[in-house]
Parts: structure tokens; sequence; C-alpha cells
């Protein structure tokens, strides 16, 4: 991924973390119903805002627009929007209400550091944990989730502690076999054994990940690039390294393309 495009990406997951930032939004609303004398313009703001809002929270049209393009873009982003759109309107106006370019520079100072303390974790990037489906997660480990889940066939082969949180995580994420939050697995097939087993160790026998995750249509095999260390490399196997999400490498199968 284009390093910009990362750093953008990056900054919005860990900008979206607390519902301060509702809150800001919904002041700014208030500033701007009291403090725009035009009731056409302030109509532009408020309605709009509000029906963004509602429409990019929803469920269906979340997840939609967030796959569109295959970009893995955090689906928070898409509420975001909007809310920047007010907050940063209604700062404007804030500013302009003091006189004098000390007194106009003071309220700058202010709304700065009230958007700054609005957000969580901006300067941790692998330390901003969250509230998910129930059960705290690590940014990094999202962010896999969120990737594979951004394409058009979410199926990989995943490292053992990724896979009760992905069965949690999104039903649409397919993984070769299931191991529940307590760590119990159901019974497995003799090819489900072997991806377990494989991925369980160290020097794991990549030609037959990449055999089992072919013949079973997984585009994606993610490794702890810290932990797995395969005795074939998978780029000679045409499985690319795509994205790296903390100690996650996500390597694609681009045998079709190549």
């Amino acid at each position: 991924m284009n390093p910009s495009i990362q750093l953008v990406k990056t900054a919005y997951n860990q900008y979206s973390g607390t519902g301060k930032i509702l809150a800001l939004f919904f002041l700014s609303l208030f500033v701007l119903f009291f403090m725009e004398k035009e009731k056409e313009k302030r109509s532009m703001f408020l309605y709009p805002s509000f029906l963004l809002l509602l429409f990019a929270l929803e469920p269906v049209w979340k997840g939609l627009f967030a796959q569109m393009g295959n970009l893995a873009f955090n689906r928070k982003v898409y509420f975001l929007l909007p809310v920047f759109l007010v907050i940063g309107v209604a700062g404007v106006y804030v500013i302009k209400v003091p006189k004098g370019k000390w007194a106009k520079a003071g309220a700058l100072v202010m709304l700065a550091g009230l958007i700054a303390i609005s957000g969580k974790g901006v300067w941790s990037q692998y330390s901003l944990s969250y509230w998910e489906n129930g059960m705290k997660m690590p940014l990094e480990q999202r962010e896999v989730m969120d990737w594979i889940l951004a394409h058009e066939n979410p199926k990989a082969l995943l490292p053992e502690e990724l896979i009760p949180i992905s069965n949690q995580y999104s039903s649409k994420l397919h993984t070769f076999y299931e191991i529940q939050e307590d760590g119990e697995m159901g019974k497995l097939g003799e090819e489900q054994r072997k991806v377990y087993y494989q991925m369980s160790i160290q020097h794991m026998d990549s030609k037959l990940l990449v055999e089992i995750a072919r013949k079973y249509g997984y585009s994606y095999i993610v490794l702890k690039e810290e932990y797995h260390f395969p005795k074939t490399p998978l780029s000679l196997l045409k499985f690319e390294k795509v994205a790296t999400y903390g100690p996650y490498s996500i390597y694609e199968d681009r045998e079709e393309t190549l």
C-alpha cells in the first residue's frame, strides 16, 4: 500500500476511538444553529450532516462503502467525513467571534486542543485497542481483518491467535477451521489438522499450506513474521506480500495474475 495512503488510514483509525468526537460534532451543530444568521446556509450544514451521519452509521451501507474499490479503509472513515466537515465549519465561526488577532489565535488554540483530546491513542498506533464485537482487539489485528474483508474473496489461512477473533469479528471472513473464544475446537478433518499444525510451528511446510489454500480457494495467508519461518519463501510459490500490520504480514495468491 502507498505509504501516504497508509498514513492517512492509520490516522483515521487512531482518531476514531471514543465518543467524544461525536459529542464535539453535536456541539458544533449547536454552534452553527445559533451563530449562522442565514437560514438557507444553516440548513445546508445541519440537515445533510444529520442524514450523512445516519446513512453512514447504517451497517448495511457502511459495509457496502467499506468495500468499494477494494480499499481497506477503516469503516469509521465514512461517518467521520460529515463529522469533520461540521466541526471544521463551526470552528471557523468560533474563531471569527473574538476581536483582535491574539484573541482569535487563542480561540484557535483552544479549538485545536479540544479536537486533539477528543481522539484516542493519536500518538501510539500499536498500543491502541478498543471494544469490538464484545472483545478487546489490538489495532494491528483489526487491520488484518479489515484488509481481507475489503476484498472480493475474504478467505484466509490465519495464525492460531487470529482464528477466534476472526470468527467473532465477521461471518464474511472465512477461515479454514474454527476455534472458539475459550480455545475449544470442533472436530477437524485431515487437511484442517495439517493447516492447524503448520500454522502453529515456526518452520512451516509452506508448499503444503499453498497447496491446500489453492485447493480450497483461499487467496490469502497471514504469517506472524517474528515467529513463522517458511521452509520455502511464499514469494517463490507466487504468494506475494501485499500488506503488513504490526507483526502480521498478508500474502496474496498471484498465481493467476503472473
